[in-house]
């Protein structure tokens, strides 16, 4: 489909064959549905859908509709490049940049909204040892699916809010369950919690919100560390320095993934100056085998500690990749050590 027109609370889609309506006020769903009614009788359409969209919850209902060139060809195109108030629906004020590919995958990937909006996920934790004492000092909490029925991958979970425009609601979903599952099972452990730069417009508005939850659930806001997400790839550092120091500043700690190889490179490391480092699974892979690994390691270990940057080595799976790097890291995890799980872990 092609063609896709927005207005600040209805939508139609259009392509000649499909109709797409698009509104967050569920109450107007069954005015929209007598339009549609109205075009099976008026014309011959293909099918169509109502798109209902309020609170930041979606549902969607299919309904049966015909519907032809029921727009001119000269409004078509007034409709890709111009604002447009449709003839035949003159509540729909339409204006040409609407995200036609995120509304696309809502409804192509009705389980992954479901999984989103109704918060089918739990939280697992994955200890982060202290190297010098050996003792935990906190956990990574990651998403898991807390309904056979509802079976998801986490990354591919990830992928779907970033393209459906829905990556603020998960990550406010999925930090307020990482707080909430902290303070039921832990004692004073910090508690990491993956974030998305991109979800987070406003760093003062998410804050406030974190420390809403923090309150609710009686966690000290000094015990969380908010992550980069791996999968994220930094693009806008100016936003992320933004985000970090509204968190710094309100005591809250940052730390940064995947330090070493791609986008996350020792000269990022040094611009937004983290709390915590992660170093990245491919250098800590068979480390022991690799002097030019080990090197690298050594280099990002002396830039972090002459900042003050605390580093962790992640994704340790063998007592040789341990060895190798213990001296170099203040802390470490992986399945060497223990693999995430519903509870703490029990040594």
């Amino acid at each position: 489909m092609e063609g896709c027109i927005h207005c600040q609370r209805n939508v139609l889609i259009e392509d000649g064959g499909t109709l797409i309506i698009a509104t967050d006020q569920q109450k107007n769903a069954q005015a929209y549905s007598d339009i549609l009614s109205k075009y099976r009788i008026q014309n011959q359409v293909k099918n169509a859908y109502i798109h209902i969209e309020y609170d930041l919850i979606v549902q969607v209902q299919a309904v049966t509709a015909l519907l032809d060139d029921h727009i001119e060809e000269k409004d078509k195109e007034r409709m890709r490049g111009n604002i447009v108030v449709e003839k035949d629906l003159p509540d729909f004020v339409h204006f040409p940049l609407y995200p036609y590919k995120e509304l696309e995958y809502r409804i192509r990937y009705p389980q992954y909204v479901n999984i989103i909006q109704n918060k089918r996920f739990t939280s697992h934790m994955q200890p982060i040892f202290c190297t010098k004492e050996g003792s935990v000092y906190g956990y990574e909490f990651l998403l898991r699916p807390s309904d056979d029925a509802y079976p998801f991958f986490p990354g591919e979970l990830f992928s779907f809010s970033q393209r459906s425009g829905m990556q603020s609601m998960l990550d406010s979903h999925a930090r307020i369950n990482a707080i909430r599952t902290g303070s039921e099972r832990l004692k004073d452990e910090k508690i990491f919690i993956n974030f998305l730069p991109s979800s987070i417009y406003d760093p003062a508005h998410c804050l406030k919100s974190t420390f809403e939850a923090a309150n609710t659930y009686n966690v000290n806001p000094e015990r969380l560390v908010f992550e980069v997400v791996e999968t994220e790839k930094i693009v806008d550092v100016a936003h992320l320095k933004n985000i970090f120091y509204h968190y710094q500043n309100a005591g809250v700690k940052v730390a940064l993934d995947d330090i070493g190889t791609g986008y996350a490179t020792i000269d990022m490391l040094k611009q937004l100056n983290p709390d915590y480092a992660k170093i990245d699974r491919s250098l800590i892979q068979d480390c022991h085998q690799h002097p030019d690994k080990i090197a690298r390691i050594q280099a990002i270990s002396e830039v972090a500690k002459a900042q003050g940057t605390l580093l962790l080595g992640e994704g340790i799976e063998t007592k040789e990749e341990y060895e190798t790097v213990k001296s170099l890291v203040d802390y470490t995890q992986g399945y060497y050590f223990a693999k995430p799980q519903a509870e703490p872990f029990a040594g």
